[in-house]
């Protein structure tokens, strides 16, 4: 019964994240400390002190792992807040697929962007980089001044 609900919680407070993150680029602290303070809760009354272990461990988990793309400056705060509110709903193992499937998520999407801000055009066209010189972006051009946007 625990699992049901922690799962139908995970893909409310998901939705919710993924909404408010487009909407204003940033994941609010009462939505995911409130959920990691629920799966706790949730955890300890199905399970006892074998719940509260596998809820701090999938927190502990998400943490572990988003921390250092956090720390390089790869993502916000945010996003490491709501990867430990995942682990503390799933567990330590889910926690881990759960953030590979994030890495994969956030590359296709970076990805996306870089093709949406970038336009194709004639191979063999040359754009002056500020960091990294002039090269040939065989076929890839920015939208403005062709300077990449760094």
């Amino acid at each position: 019964m625990i699992e049901q609900i922690m799962i139908v919680a995970l893909g409310t407070v998901l939705v919710v994240a993924v909404g408010i993150d487009l909407y204003s680029s940033k994941i609010p602290n009462w939505l995911t400390l409130s959920t990691i303070s629920f799966a706790f809760s949730g955890h300890v009354w199905g399970d006892g002190l074998s719940g509260a272990i596998f809820s701090l461990a999938g927190a502990a988990v998400g943490l572990g792992i988003f921390i250092i793309p956090y720390g390089s400056g790869g993502m916000g705060a945010g996003d490491v807040k709501l990867m430990m509110t995942v682990g503390a709903l799933v567990g330590p193992s889910a926690a881990l697929v759960s953030s590979l499937l994030a890495f994969l998520v956030g590359g296709v999407y970076a990805l996306g962007m870089i093709c949406y801000h970038w336009r194709v055009t004639t191979a063999g066209r040359k754009i002056q980089w500020p960091r990294l010189g002039t090269i040939n972006t065989s076929g890839l051009a920015s939208n403005e001044d062709q300077r990449f946007p760094f």
